[in-house]
């Protein structure tokens, strides 16, 4: 394809592939060849590296005149944004939910590139655990499927589908994440609407759902999903996902799951009043959504001795070519 611009929407949450491979189409003839990124800055990525001027220079801040002739970047609050003025409730909502000052609020509202000090997965390394889903086992090698679910609807909401293969590694297979969703009573357009989705995409066995909201799971009983509360133990959780990655059983398949990615990249310990991680007291209450549905559905599968294809394994038996749901 030749084309004689592109537009990019979230770029964060795209591989820095996809901005080469768009760079690399723009030769329609007869056109000025523009590109342009929008995105949400989901910490230091390589949008901050490529297009940031502070991370110039190791750094220094410092384009070349060059390449300020080539590239711009501009800056907009969620402020800023003239829709939001008409509705200042909503802002007012977000920054009670967000925290005012903490670095979620800071990366979200205020647009800011925040580099999380003390990550809980620091031995996470894209490189070596992610993946295509032309890479993805084939399903009948799966002892089970599950997926994690941490509720939302200002915040955003988010289900992991995960499977524990047969040689012990877990796979990340797929993620939902959106805001203001609700629960049930929108068929189409509610969380379970999107799980029926998924468990019929990837025959989830079980939903491990964040155990503070009774409601929302008696929701999902009643619209005969297979739910049930999720072991919310924090740090237990963050141990069991850490162990691993240190063992190099964990995969992601990355297309399927950008915010997931976004997240793990930014998940950090809570910090004391000087600034210093505090680890194994508890991981901060930012860049949690998918962290946590990892964690309960992490935990499950630890639970059902498939991890190892130990006792109660059980396998899947379903389509070969799952449909993107």
């Amino acid at each position: 394809m030749e084309v004689g611009f592109f537009y990019l929407d979230e770029a964060a949450l795209c591989p820095h592939d996809t901005f080469r491979v768009l760079q690399g189409r723009i030769r329609q003839p007869g056109y000025p060849h523009r590109g342009w990124l929008t995105t949400t800055p989901k910490g230091k990525n390589w949008v901050y590296r490529a297009f940031e001027p502070e991370a110039a220079g190791d750094g220094g801040g410092q384009w070349t005149a060059e390449r300020h002739a080539r590239y711009s970047l501009h800056h907009w609050t969620s402020h800023d944004n003239p829709l939001y003025r008409q509705d200042p409730e909503f802002l007012r909502s977000l920054e009670e939910s967000y925290g005012i000052g903490t670095d979620f609020y800071r990366q979200e509202l205020l647009a800011l590139w925040v580099a999380a000090a003390g990550l809980v997965y620091a031995q996470f390394d894209r490189d070596k655990c992610c993946l295509t889903d032309r890479e993805i086992p084939p399903l009948r090698d799966f002892m089970v499927i599950e997926a994690g679910l941490d509720w939302g609807t200002t915040a955003p909401g988010c289900i992991i589908v995960a499977g524990a293969h047969k040689t012990g590694t877990v796979w990340v297979l797929d993620e939902v994440y959106q805001r203001g969703t609700v629960v049930a009573g929108n068929p189409g357009n509610d969380w379970v609407s999107v799980a029926r989705g998924l468990r019929e995409q990837w025959n989830v066995r079980m939903f491990r759902a964040d155990p503070e909201d009774a409601n929302a799971i008696l929701s999902f009983q009643q619209a005969g999903l297979p739910v049930t509360k999720a072991d919310n133990a924090r740090v237990p959780g963050v141990r069991q996902v850490q162990a691993l990655i240190a063992a190099h059983k964990f995969r992601v398949v990355e297309g399927n799951c950008p915010n997931f990615l976004a997240e793990i990249a930014q998940y950090h310990w809570r910090a004391d009043k000087d600034g210093k991680p505090l680890e194994d007291a508890d991981p901060a209450k930012e860049f949690d959504h998918a962290m946590d549905a990892l964690r309960y559905v992490a935990m499950g599968l630890a639970g059902t001795g498939t991890m190892t294809g130990g006792p109660g394994a059980s396998l899947v038996t379903r389509r070969e070519t799952p449909r993107k749901y």
